[in-house]
């Protein structure tokens, strides 16, 4: 793991100071949020240093680099790339720093829209990611989101994508599926 954290870091090395930033109080969020919960805070502390690592390329750039990846892109992924840099960051992960850890693969390339029966550690990158202390003070209504956070992961998820698609709806913009499935499923478990 620690080998794995040191190619991580060389790239965060080479992204935007404001981003690296933001990285690091993403990381800083998962940790407290993993430990609250009993989770290997470790691997979470990983997944969230190396899920931005593609966010500041450009719209072409992150196409480009998604063919050159062989990867499956979805109509809305096509109009709205920015989408694309957490399976970006991903492929990087697994392919090219030797991460053989699915979960953590998956944690970095889901964090954007969630996915349906997210792991754990899926769930803690993926909330940290928007619950960090400066998107917070930043939208005083992901306030619920972090409250939640401490007690139970999957209603945080439930109030961020709520927050988020009532926000795309007003916006007109389009709404990935994948985020659409994950309140779905999430939904549908809470009313088992």
């Amino acid at each position: 793991m620690e080998k794995l954290l040191e190619s991580i870091e060389e790239r965060l090395a080479l992204v935007p100071e404001g981003l690296r930033a933001h990285v690091q109080r993403t990381r800083a969020t998962a940790r407290n949020i993993a430990e609250n919960h009993g989770i290997d805070a470790t691997r979470c502390d990983v997944g969230a240093a190396a899920h931005d690592l593609a966010r500041h390329w450009t719209n072409q750039a992150l196409l480009a680099e998604s063919q050159y990846q062989k990867l499956k892109l979805s109509d809305i992924e096509e109009k709205e790339p920015l989408l694309l840099h957490g399976p970006v960051a991903a492929f990087w992960l697994r392919n090219e720093m030797n991460c053989s850890d699915s979960e953590l693969v998956s944690a970095v390339a889901y964090h954007t829209t969630g996915r349906p029966k997210m792991t754990p550690v899926e769930k803690v990158v993926f909330i940290a990611d928007k619950v960090e202390p400066e998107k917070v003070a930043r939208n005083e209504e992901l306030e619920i989101v972090l409250r939640h956070a401490e007690d139970n992961l999957d209603l945080a998820i439930l109030s961020y994508l709520s927050l988020r698609i009532r926000s795309l709806l007003e916006a007109n913009k389009l709404i990935h599926p994948l985020s659409l499935d994950t309140w779905n499923a999430i939904s549908a478990e809470k009313s088992h």
